[in-house]
C-alpha cells in the first residue's frame, strides 16, 4: 500500500492555493476522505519596495547623527508573504562589507555601529526580503554619507575687496568672506546678518545668500558705531559654522581741532631764546568715531604755509622737538599741524606767531643809587637814612622787549644778600623800604644787581658802584690842643690841624688827617 504519490505534467497557476484529497477504502467497502491543508503556488520572488535613509520625513542623503536610522515600504508578496527581512550595509550597492545581514522585523530598524562610517563615503543600506516560498528580493538604497562635522571656518571682511576698519560711507555697508570649506559634503548655503557686537544680528537679520560670498547692506548706518558682519555657511548635512567680521566704523567727519603751542613751557611763547632747537605742543585734537591715526608738522614764514619745512609725520605724538635747525633771527614764524583720523579726513591749525631773539637787552643806563629824590645824602656814594633806598636802571631791547628784572642788593664786604626782588615788570626803578631799618646798617657798603630780561628769556646782568650807608654822628667828643697859632683837633682817631695867622684879617688854614 502506497502513501505518497508525485504527480508530474500539471498546469498549475501561480498564486493559487491548491489541495490534496485522499480518499482511503478498507475490506468492507468502508471509505473516509482527507484533504491536506492549502498549499499556494507562489513561483516569484517578493515585490520590491522604498528604503529610507535618515530620521522620519528626512530626504537627505547626508547624515550627521550618531544613529543610523533606516526604514522601507511597499515590499511585499501577494503569494506567500515576507517571511524574513535581512538588513546589511555595504560600499557598493552589490556587497555588505560593512555590515552584513542580519535579522530585523517591522519597517524600521536602527543601526547602533554606524560609527564604523568614516565621513564623506558613500554607502548603502542592502535589504533582503525573503518570502514563505523561500525565493527573495535584494534591494539597495540610495547611496548616503555620513558628514559629522560642520565646515571649516573661514574669515568675514569689512569691505569690497580688502578689509576696512574705519570708512567714510555711512549709507552703505559691504563685506565680503573666504575660506569657508567643507571636504566631506562641501557648502551647501551662506547666511549673512549684520550687527553692532559680534555674532549679535541687532541691526540686519540673517540672509539666506545662497552661494554668494558678498553682500552689502544700505541704510543710515550711525557715525562712530562699530558694525559687524555675521555669517553662517553650512554643509549638506545640516552642520553649520559662524564667523563674524572684526568690524568697521563709519565716520564722515574730520577730527575737532585744538591749540598748538610753541615752546617748552606748554603755552605759547612768543619769542625763543636760540635758533637751533624748536619745541611745539598741541592739545585738544579728537575724533570721536575713528579716533586720531597721526599728525603732520611743518613751519613757515606765514600762517598756513611750510616755506621753511615741509610737512613731516609725526605719529600720535603730542609734542616735537628738533634740534640741529637753523632758523632765521628776528623773523615771524608760524608752525602748522595737521591732525588726521583713520579715514584719512584732518583738520589744520597754525600756532600764534613766534620769532628767534639770541640777543639779551642792551644796557642804556648802569644802575645807581638815587640819594637826590629823598635828599639822604651830603657826599657822594653814601647815604645816612636807613629807612628806604632808590635803585634805578635802564635796558632796552628791540626785538622782543624787556619783560621782567631781577634786583637784589648785596653787603660788598661779605657777599650777604640783604634785598632781593625776584620778580619786576619792566620798571626802570626800585625804591626798597626798610620798615624795621634791617636791610640797610651802618657801615655796609651796598651793591646793586640788576638781571633784565627779554621776552625770550634772554637775560643781562649790570651792577651799580657801591653805596655807604651811615647814618650816625661821631662816637668821640673832639679834643683842641693849642700851640702857638696851630690848634690840633683829635676826632675819632684822626688829627685835623687848624692853622690860624694871629693878627690878619685873612685866615690860612690847613688840614691834616693823621691815622
Amino acid at each position: 500500500m502506497q502513501n505518497s504519490i508525485t504527480i508530474s505534467n500539471l498546469s498549475l497557476s501561480n498564486g493559487m492555493t491548491y489541495f490534496a484529497t485522499v480518499k482511503a477504502f478498507d475490506f468492507a467497502g468502508h471509505d473516509r476522505t482527507v484533504s491536506s491543508s492549502g498549499k499556494t503556488l507562489d513561483l516569484t520572488a517578493p515585490e520590491v519596495g522604498k528604503i529610507f535613509v535618515g530620521n522620519p520625513g528626512s530626504h537627505n542623503a547626508i547624515l550627521s547623527t550618531v544613529d543610523l536610522f533606516v526604514r522601507w515600504e511597499g515590499f511585499a508578496d501577494k503569494e506567500s508573504g515576507i517571511k524574513d527581512i535581512l538588513l546589511g550595509v555595504g560600499s557598493t550597492n552589490e556587497s555588505m562589507d560593512i555590515l552584513n545581514f542580519y535579522l530585523v522585523e517591522g519597517e524600521f530598524a536602527s543601526i547602533k555601529e554606524s560609527m564604523s562610517m568614516l565621513d564623506g563615503y558613500q554607502y548603502f543600506i542592502i535589504l533582503k526580503i525573503v518570502n514563505h516560498a523561500g525565493l527573495y528580493t535584494i534591494a539597495a538604497s540610495e547611496p548616503f554619507m555620513f558628514d559629522r562635522s560642520p565646515p571649516q571656518s573661514g574669515l568675514v571682511y569689512d569691505g569690497i575687496t580688502n578689509d576696512k576698519d574705519y570708512q567714510y560711507d555711512t549709507r552703505t555697508y559691504n563685506c565680503f568672506w573666504r575660506g569657508f570649506v567643507d571636504p566631506h559634503t562641501d557648502i551647501e548655503y551662506f547666511e549673512v546678518g549684520l550687527g553692532t557686537k559680534p555674532f549679535l544680528l541687532d541691526v540686519f537679520p540673517n540672509s539666506n545668500v545662497g552661494l554668494r560670498q558678498n553682500f552689502t547692506w544700505s541704510g543710515m548706518f550711525e557715525p562712530g558705531v562699530k558694525y559687524f558682519a555675521t555669517v553662517t555657511a553650512c554643509n549638506r548635512a545640516g552642520l553649520c559654522t559662524v564667523e563674524s567680521s572684526n568690524g568697521v566704523i563709519m565716520d564722515d567727519s574730520p577730527p575737532v581741532p585744538g591749540l598748538v603751542h610753541v615752546g617748552f613751557s606748554g603755552y605759547h611763547e612768543p619769542f625763543l631764546p636760540q635758533n637751533h632747537t624748536l619745541s611745539a605742543s598741541w592739545v585738544g585734537f579728537n575724533d570721536g568715531q575713528s579716533g586720531i591715526d597721526h599728525y603732520e608738522w611743518c613751519l613757515g614764514t606765514s600762517s598756513g604755509a611750510c616755506q621753511l619745512l615741509p610737512f613731516e609725520n609725526i605719529m600720535l605724538s603730542n609734542r616735537l622737538t628738533r634740534s640741529g635747525m637753523n632758523l632765521p633771527i628776528s623773523t615771524a614764524l608760524y608752525l602748522t599741524l595737521r591732525a588726521f583720523n583713520k579715514i584719512g579726513l584732518s583738520v589744520e591749525r597754525t600756532s600764534a606767531k613766534f620769532q628767534i631773539d639770541i640777543s639779551p637787552p642792551v644796557l642804556i643806563r648802569k644802575p645807581t643809587f638815587n640819594t637826590e629824590v629823598h635828599k639822604v645824602s651830603l657826599i657822594d656814594g653814601t647815604q645816612f637814612d636807613k629807612s628806604l633806598l632808590l635803585v634805578e636802571w635802564q635796558f632796552q631791547d628791540l626785538e622782543s622787549s624787556v619783560v621782567k628784572h631781577h634786583v637784589s642788593l648785596e653787603v660788598e664786604r661779605n657777599g650777604h644778600i640783604s634785598f632781593e626782588a625776584t620778580e619786576l615788570g619792566s620798571q626802570t626803578h626800585l625804591t626798597i623800604v626798610s620798615s624795621n631799618k634791617t636791610i640797610l646798617r651802618d657801615g655796609d657798603k651796598h651793591v646793586a644787581k640788576i638781571t633784565s630780561c627779554n621776552g625770550a628769556g634772554v637775560c643781562v646782568t649790570a651792577i651799580s658802584e657801591n653805596l655807604l650807608v651811615d647814618s650816625t654822628p661821631p662816637m668821640n667828643p673832639m679834643s683842641w690842643t693849642n700851640a702857638g697859632n696851630i690848634t690840633k683837633i683829635k676826632l675819632t682817631q684822626k688829627v685835623v690841624l687848624l692853622e690860624f695867622s694871629l693878627g690878619l684879617e685873612q685866615q690860612k688854614e690847613a688840614i691834616k688827617f693823621d691815622r
